[in-house]
């Protein structure tokens, strides 16, 4: 039957199969197979009538084991199976943030799914698509006043979430953040420097494709100086104390919850508090429609109306990316994230890498910050920017070296201690090898 412990539960599969179910959700039991569940976890093992299953159940309280969490984070394998057992588990099933509310407010833990979702994730997912279209509808002065309320709002979640657990977690916070900056409990091996500098290059590759398009959103505003103004705040700076808040938050959780909880929702489910939960799913929800805006949908709206303008503008744009984006989410659990859409999305990355150094050197070193805007945007075979055919054979002989590396970084084993890396890398080198073929060709 359906329990909880109010203590941690380790699973471990011998023989048989059976049927996991976890807070609402099924999953395949099969030998070999190993189990986490924390306190609050509601789970039941139904096993077919004519077969059995033979475990080994553990069932431990921290609080009580006369062990240092501390040292007991450095023991090989704690993380793995502390933290990215249960996350990794949770994370396979997509769950959009407004779920989090309608599970709070309906008390449903899940029940059947169809694709992997639950009747509640279908009503989330439905309720996102279909705001996110009617904020294309309104066009993009709509979407401008929703981004403006929806960054403060997260910070204001995240700031009270931030005190919060500073508070609670008292003198045990300084312990726990000297612990991450010295590296204990990581299975990180290279050395202060290699890992800033990894870390650095990771959230370059991340803000890639927002970079590139930034002409979608660098054209509405009123000068030069308020743009220079928008990005100080809105990258170093925000990123400096979201970062902040993120380590507070981090090293907070392990002190009161004995685990490194980075999932926003995971800390709020802790935390158990109906009005906190409901004020937190709003947030959420204002965040994920925000990201997708600025991330997915604004970016191709404006490329396709682009491509055909005599026929495509931005609302049609728009809801064209809608339309092919629902069928991709909607498959997102049962099929395209179990076919390695991780190396795909990373590859796509690592091709972005030497178009951006590319432009950027074209722009800056090529062209000295002077552009022939009527040339820009003309398909005349005289015009300075028609090249060969429409196509700058300059820049595609720049790109391949640069692109082929980047690729490699992600799929050869033997450049793996490169992939934190392999963004700047590919990046540098679409820039060298354009500068340089370009002023031989000069």
């Amino acid at each position: 039957s359906v329990h909880t412990h109010d203590c941690h539960e380790l699973m471990i599969i011998r023989e048989g199969e059976a049927n996991h179910c976890i807070n609402g959700r099924q999953y395949v039991l099969l030998p070999g197979d190993v189990y986490l569940m924390r306190p609050g976890d509601l789970h039941e093992i139904i096993v077919n009538p004519s077969g059995a299953i033979a475990e080994v159940n553990v069932l431990f309280d921290f609080d009580r084991l006369d062990l240092n969490l501390r040292d007991l984070t450095t023991v090989p394998g704690f993380h793995t199976l502390f933290s990215l057992e249960p996350s990794m588990r949770e994370a396979t099933n997509f769950k959009a943030r407004l779920a989090l509310l309608l599970n709070t407010l309906t008390g449903s833990q899940g029940g059947a799914s169809f694709l992997g979702l639950t009747f509640i994730d279908w009503i989330s997912y439905l309720f996102v698509w279909s705001f996110q279209m009617f904020l294309f509808m309104k066009g993009v002065e709509w979407i401008r006043q929703f981004l403006n309320w929806a960054g403060p709002m997260v910070y204001v979640v995240m700031v009270g979430l931030m005190i919060i657990i500073w508070v609670k977690a008292g003198s045990g916070l300084t312990s726990e953040i000297n612990s991450i900056f010295s590296g204990t409990g990581s299975d990180y091996s290279g050395t202060s420097i290699s890992a800033f500098v990894a870390i650095v290059g990771t959230m370059i590759a991340y803000f890639a494709a927002v970079v590139i398009n930034f002409g979608d959103f660098g054209r509405f505003v009123r000068s030069e100086s308020e743009m220079k103004k928008g990005n100080l705040i809105g990258l170093p700076i925000n990123i400096a104390f979201f970062s902040f808040i993120t380590l507070i938050v981090t090293a907070g959780t392990v002190v009161l919850f004995g685990e490194q909880l980075t999932n926003p929702t995971d800390i709020v489910a802790k935390v158990n508090s109906f009005p906190l939960t409901i004020i937190a799913a709003i947030t959420f929800f204002m965040a994920t429609v925000g990201i997708n805006l600025v991330a997915n949908f604004v970016p191709p709206a404006y490329d396709l109306a682009n491509l055909v303008p005599s026929k495509i503008n931005f609302k049609i744009g728009g809801m064209i990316t809608s339309l092919i984006a629902f069928p991709i989410g909607a498959l997102w659990v049962a099929v395209i994230s179990q076919l390695g859409m991780f190396g795909f999305v990373n590859t796509l990355g690592s091709v972005l890498a030497p178009m951006y150094g590319i432009m950027i050197a074209d722009y800056y070193l090529i062209k000295k910050q002077e552009v022939d805007i009527q040339d820009l945007f003309s398909a005349n075979p005289d015009g300075k920017y028609y090249y060969t055919g429409g196509w700058n054979r300059k820049a595609l002989l720049a790109f391949f070296p640069a692109a082929i590396f980047s690729i490699a970084a992600v799929w050869v084993p033997l450049l793996a201690s490169l992939s934190g890396y392999a963004w700047i890398i590919g990046a540098g080198l679409g820039a060298i090898f354009h500068y340089l073929f370009s002023r031989e060709s000069n």
